[in-house]
């Protein structure tokens, strides 16, 4: 029997002696469960030194043994005799964990990927540099094109006719003069 029980049933014994009653104890038990899903009850309404725990089984309820527990909230606590010495809570929620250092491996890696990147970067800028240049190229072949479309086309025959009357001109006239020599 626990020291508590003793000196209430101690107090009862004399109370009642001289007439008067012990008032009923409301013990109110608050109930809660460990990280590892085990069911405990506690005299308090908040998890704090000084209040009692016990362990629900099957059998019933039983002092929780000497140690330290997790709630599955993450709030530590410790306890000696089935009564808690000491309480942690948990790390906030919204904390956010610090990035570990990055290894000389991951540097490495991220300064190579980091350079291909930009090797990428000036291969793009030379092929969009090409781009801008065989564009202004096919540019000036449609102007030429266009404008090599107005005039008129001749066939070779047509050339070849071309020519051949500029000769016949050509002798028609030389005929002519010396048809003028003759005469005089």
């Amino acid at each position: 029997m626990e020291l508590k029980e003793k000196l209430r049933q101690g107090l009862k014994s004399i109370l009642t002696s001289l007439g008067e009653e012990l008032p009923p104890v409301e013990v109110k038990l608050v109930s809660a469960k460990l990280d590892d899903g085990t069911e405990i009850n506690m005299n308090a309404d908040v998890l704090a030194a000084g209040v009692a725990v016990t362990v629900v089984t099957a059998e019933g309820e039983t002092a929780i043994p000497d140690g330290t527990y997790k709630l599955e909230d993450g709030t530590e606590f410790s306890t000696v005799e089935g009564v808690v010495t000491e309480v942690s809570a948990p790390a906030p929620a919204d904390a956010a964990p610090q990035p570990a250092e990055m290894s000389e491996e991951i540097k490495a890696q991220f300064s190579k990927q980091e350079k291909e990147i930009n090797s990428l970067k000036l291969e793009l800028s030379k092929v969009s540099e090409g781009n801008k240049t065989a564009l202004s190229v096919n540019e000036k072949i449609l102007t030429l094109i266009e404008s090599l479309s107005d005039t008129p086309i001749q066939t070779a025959t047509e050339t070849k006719l071309s020519a051949n009357a500029e000769k016949l001109d050509a002798m028609s006239a030389f005929a002519k003069n010396l048809q003028g020599l003759k005469k005089q």
